[in-house]
């Protein structure tokens, strides 16, 4: 399994990105090797996590252009207070074999 994570750090305000995430995970529907995909928010700031699980990077990348293409005339820089930090992971274990 794979994971893209992406944590973003949201401008005062700017709620607008919360859309624009659910967005661009909808876009991984019915792309071959998509499993799910979560908006996650940080209980104590207004930080937003991405997460998708995938079967690999490469079911992640074959998605990828339909997904730019579902955000490109958002004005995401403007929402963000900085770069948002971007993480390809893999698996290593579970304590549910089938997660």
């Amino acid at each position: 399994m794979f994971v893209h994570m992406s944590i973003h750090f949201v401008k005062p305000g700017a709620e607008h990105l919360f859309n624009t995430m659910k967005r661009f995970g909808n876009a991984m529907k019915g792309f071959t090797g998509f499993r799910n995909a979560y908006v996650l928010k940080d209980q104590e700031m207004r930080n937003l996590v991405g997460m998708a699980l995938r079967d690999s990077k490469e079911a992640m990348l074959a998605a990828v252009p339909a997904m730019q293409a579902t955000v490109a005339v958002d004005d995401i820089d403007a929402w963000e207070s900085e770069e948002p930090q971007g993480f390809h992971l893999d698996k290593v274990y579970s304590v549910n074999p089938e997660v």
